[in-house]
């Protein structure tokens, strides 16, 4: 028998064998284990970065959307100035409106004066290029870019660089004298090295100047001025008529947000046919006004600018004298901003309809929101008066004079003769301050 010298494989044990299958057994379920963690771990991951991008996504959404909510919104969601919300503007105004002038400080109100009085100079004369002197450009446009609005612009400054304020903007109101009723500081939001926080820090060449542009006897539009003193020169750098809207800057950044809106040209042309139709009703032209204001009603505008064509429409409803007509179309304005106005036409066209006790009512709301007005209150106390309730009637024009002793006296004499059904009886531009031809 032939020698079989090769390695002959060493003999295992049950009890090794067994020890090794043991061993990699439990290698296979470590391995088996640890991928099931690997995969956990990563679901979880992934799950979060989805969830977290789809709260962006629902925020940036939100964010836009609410820009554009128009009148359906709560008035909080109605921003003036850019951290303000409406309410507490109303407050502001009314604090301002509703009392006795506070006293002001003589020095600056003195270096104030001459840019408000060149203001009158310009809108007694019509003047457009001497508006547009006291205007600071450059803090306009900034204060344009800060406005919500302009989140929905893609290219800011390629839209900015085919702004042309000359062909935009105009005089906002015809008055013929002013008073100042109060200046407030503008605050900034600083960071103070004291506290290591932030805080509102008044700026010293930066103020609010609340004021009545008055035109006629009596007659009056609350506005707030925002001024900026430059190398010792005040200028413009916003406005807004209080009685009817927003801030000049808003107005025109929601213009540019919105450019290529087919909408938006519609109620462009809205607002020329509702001027032409007021040409019209000058000329005793009344059956081609009303066309004109039915063609006009017709047109689809933006939900953020329907109300404003809407006081628009009341207004010349108003002057033509058909106040059913007027008082149908003030019912309908629903934004906050605008509510004073919608009082205030209300108020006249229920007094002309002898509905006293609602016109009395609407006189009320309007003097709760921005305070004592003559083409508002001496109405009421009128109306008061010729219903027997002549101690009401007093107390009106008592609260009347001690708020505005300059307007009280002189409206009485004509307060049932101001130019019947429109909240402000003058000649303002609208408050979104564009050409009617544009």
């Amino acid at each position: 028998m032939a020698d079989d010298s090769r390695p002959k494989p060493a003999r295992i044990s049950s009890v090794e064998a067994h020890g090794q299958d043991n061993a990699a057994l439990r290698s296979r379920v470590t391995v088996a284990r640890a991928s099931r963690w690997w995969m956990w771990l990563l679901a979880f991951v992934g799950s979060g970065l989805l969830l977290l991008i789809g709260i962006c996504i629902a925020a940036l959404i939100w964010s836009h959307s609410a820009v554009l909510r128009g009148a359906t919104a709560s008035p909080d969601d109605y921003h003036l100035v850019y951290d303000e919300p409406a309410s507490e503007s109303r407050a502001a105004a009314r604090r301002v409106f509703a009392n006795a002038p506070s006293p002001l400080d003589a020095e600056l109100s003195r270096s104030i004066e001459p840019l408000l009085e060149k203001f009158v100079t310009a809108s007694n004369a019509q003047d457009q290029e001497a508006f547009l002197q006291l205007v600071a450009r450059e803090r306009f446009f900034a204060e344009m870019k800060r406005c919500p609005a302009m989140a929905l612009v893609e290219n800011v400054q390629a839209l900015m660089a085919k702004y042309t304020l000359d062909q935009r903007l105009h005089l906002p109101m015809v008055c013929n004298r002013y008073e100042i009723r109060a200046i407030e500081p503008v605050r900034e939001l600083r960071h103070t090295k004291k506290n290591d926080n932030d805080a509102k820090v008044a700026n010293d060449n930066e103020y609010v100047v609340y004021t009545e542009m008055y035109w006629g006897d009596s007659e009056a539009c609350k506005v707030r001025w925002w001024v900026t003193r430059r190398q010792g020169k005040w200028q413009l750098y916003d406005w807004q008529l209080l009685d009817y809207g927003g801030q000049a800057t808003r107005e025109e950044a929601m213009y540019l947000a919105l450019e290529g809106d087919s909408r938006l040209a519609d109620y462009f042309r809205a607002k020329a046919t509702i001027n032409a139709s007021a040409a019209e009703m000058a000329v005793g032209n009344r059956d081609e006004a009303v066309r004109l204001l039915s063609t006009a009603a017709r047109l689809e505008v933006p939900p953020i600018f329907r109300d404003g064509t809407n006081l628009q429409i009341a207004s010349t409803f108003s002057r033509m004298g058909d106040v059913m007509a007027a008082l149908g179309w003030y019912e309908r304005i629903e934004h906050p901003e605008l509510l004073p106005a919608s009082l205030a036409g209300k108020t006249h066209c229920l007094g002309a309809l002898q509905r006293w006790e609602e016109a009395i009512e609407c006189a009320k709301q309007y003097e709760s929101i921005s305070g004592p007005a003559p083409h508002v209150n001496l109405r009421a106390a009128r109306w008061l008066h010729e219903m027997g309730r002549t101690e009401e009637a007093q107390e009106i024009v008592r609260r009347l004079m001690i708020a505005r002793p300059n307007a009280a006296s002189a409206g009485n004499s004509n307060a049932s003769t101001t130019n019947p059904g429109h909240a402000n009886p003058s000649p303002l531009r609208e408050h979104t301050k564009l050409d009617a031809d544009r």
